[in-house]
């Protein structure tokens, strides 16, 4: 518990630290004016479209939970999945590591819809793969745009060792099999993805859903002029992401913008339009929370009351062996 304590604790001034410092780089860094100055001719309409992207963004990880969850719910529905993963996702942005999205399980769980341990397993699982798809865009973009001066190959097989050591770790962790109490929970924990071909499934609709991100990326970087190529804009969202993740700042405040701009300029974009362009992601990450937000009242209406009772295990769930 002490342990427990001192690293929450540890994490907590990190955090502190880190946001005070990219808030005073923005406030000192920042040409202000400027920027709001170049917001106020936005071409908005792009901004609509990024709206679009993000609708298909939420329907693609509804998706995803649903193949996993019907390993063990084959009656669950895809509107009340959908609802309450555009619910989650509104929340995971305004929490460190975007933490929030776990809500979603407690969700199924109060409904006698799913287990706890199958469905924070599933979500363990979506969180791996989703850094996986997310450190191989990275990856793949750098591939394409050619290191840049003085990273040589270091960048790339960085990337590379990373993306390696993920997926053998999540192979072996899915593979091996332990005996007792707590290997029984494990093998209850990823039920969600019994075989190889719902793991297919799984990691090809991750890669759709982050497409669909850097698309509403791209898009609302045009509403403020910034134009990149298909690379640049995954290695953008890849490089963004993995700092906002590792901060553990609520919703990456700072983080992201000091991140971006310092990339957008080694991408060739001037100072000003950097900066225009990070505040404009902010945006779409306020919509993001708006559009997803707009599905909370409909949740509850979705997926019908709460249940008093503990929900009961189906066929398909592992039981745990008592000691």
């Amino acid at each position: 518990m002490r342990n427990l304590f001192l690293r929450r604790a540890l994490s907590t001034l990190f955090a502190l630290a880190l946001f005070g410092w990219c808030a005073r780089y923005l406030a000192t860094g920042f040409d202000w004016p400027a920027v709001l100055s170049a917001l106020q001719g936005a071409e908005v309409g792009w901004l609509a479209l990024a709206g679009l992207s993000l609708l298909f963004y939420f329907g693609v990880r509804a998706a995803r939970w649903m193949v996993m969850i019907r390993t063990v719910r084959p009656d669950i529905r895809f509107a009340g999945l959908y609802v309450i993963t555009a619910a989650s996702i509104a929340l995971s942005n305004m929490t460190p590591g975007q933490a929030g999205e776990a809500l979603k399980v407690e969700w199924l769980h109060r409904r006698g819809l799913v287990g706890r341990i199958t469905g924070y397993g599933s979500f363990a699982i979506e969180r791996v793969v989703d850094l996986m798809v997310v450190v191989a865009m990275g990856l793949v973009a750098l591939l394409l745009e050619g290191p840049g001066p003085g990273q040589g190959r270091r960048l790339p097989l960085l990337l590379l060792g990373l993306l390696v050591a993920l997926g053998l770790g999540s192979v072996l962790l899915w593979r091996v099999r332990f005996g007792g109490r707590w290997g029984a929970r494990l093998d209850q924990a990823r039920s969600a993805v019994p075989d190889f071909a719902t793991l297919v499934q799984v990691v090809g609709l991750s890669a759709l859903g982050w497409s669909a991100v850097a698309l509403g990326w791209w898009l609302t970087l045009r509403t403020v002029g910034v134009v990149l190529s298909a690379s640049q804009t995954l290695m953008l969202l890849s490089v963004t992401t993995v700092g906002v993740l590792l901060s553990f700042v609520p919703a990456g405040l700072g983080v992201a913008e000091v991140l971006g701009a310092a990339l957008l300029e080694r991408m060739g974009v001037p100072a000003v339009p950097a900066q225009v362009g990070v505040v404009a992601l902010r945006g779409f990450g306020l919509l993001s929370i708006l559009l997803g937000g707009v599905h909370i009242p409909l949740a509850r209406v979705a997926l019908g009351p709460a249940s008093r009772a503990a929900p009961a295990p189906t066929p398909v769930e592992l039981p745990c062996p008592t000691p």
